[in-house]
């Protein structure tokens, strides 16, 4: 009996330490345990990898998404409507913006200005963060606006005419707005389309060439080779010319103050009065 109990003691024994220590045996040690240590260490690894990526790609999407905001902030309104594409930096004068001062030109300049005053809806001003109080509103109910580009082409145009005043300072006499092509209102201007440059800087880069020039050895052009995004202007004045308000074709509200509660037809020189 004693040596039954002991054989059964002895296989138990053995049997329970397939798995464990095997150093009181006299066999090698196995090595199974290496395949699964391995695979252990690997998918730890692994797991760590994800977590690091995971982390760094949450912190990139987080910086993107304030940059975007920032510019989606500015553009809320056309900027569903916006289409963009690739363009060359720098390119030569074109028809009809190289022409001297002319009918043609100033046609030019009508049409591409035909949309500076647009209609914007209380849900349009409440969307940008608009203060509504006192402003300018239209019959309809609707609020006179201008989008920021065509104030500054606005008051490029009138650099334009200001610069080529020999042409038009006998065409513009008598004019309803004469204050438009004033020193001061040159000067504000100026001033608008600097904040606007020096706000959305362009960082492309401008070499200089050299000119075959017998007349001047140092004669040299900018020049650029850089590609860079642009807005399809069809895309946004698309979008305004939807809203366009044409002179003549709608009236102000009377305004909160004696002096405006009339209603009057709309100045043409734009809603923001520069």
């Amino acid at each position: 009996m004693d040596n039954m109990k002991l054989s059964s003691d002895s296989e138990l024994r053995e049997h329970l330490l397939d798995d464990g220590d095997e150093s009181r045996h006299d066999r090698k040690p196995s090595r199974r345990w290496m395949p699964r240590s391995l695979t252990a260490l690997g998918l730890a690894i692994l797991a760590l990898l994800v977590y690091v990526a995971a982390v760094f790609t949450v912190h990139v999407a987080a910086q993107l998404t304030v940059s975007y905001q920032v510019f989606d902030t500015h553009f809320t309104l056309p900027k569903d409507s916006l289409r963009y594409e690739e363009r060359r930096e720098w390119g030569g004068l074109e028809h009809p913006w190289n022409l001297a001062p002319s009918d043609e030109l100033d046609a030019a300049w009508n049409d591409l200005l035909y949309a500076m005053n647009f209609r914007a809806t209380p849900e349009d001003l409440d969307a940008v963060g608009e203060n509504k109080t006192d402003r300018v509103r239209v019959v309809g109910g609707d609020y006179a606006a201008v989008l920021g580009v065509y104030h500054h082409l606005h008051c490029l145009n009138n650099l334009r005419r200001v610069i080529h005043w020999d042409y038009y300072g006998p065409r513009l006499a008598g004019t309803r707005h004469p204050e438009g092509y004033s020193k001061e209102h040159s000067n504000h201007c100026i001033d608008v389309i600097r904040q606007s440059l020096m706000c959305h800087p362009n960082t492309a880069i401008y070499t200089a060439q050299w000119q075959d020039d017998p007349h001047s050895p140092i004669s040299n052009a900018i020049k650029s080779d850089a590609v860079t995004t642009c807005v399809k202007w069809d895309s946004l004045e698309g979008w305004a010319r939807q809203r366009a308000l044409v002179p003549g074709n709608y009236f102000y509200l009377p305004g909160p103050y004696k002096s405006n509660r009339a209603i009057y037809e709309p100045k043409s020189s734009g809603a923001s009065g520069a």
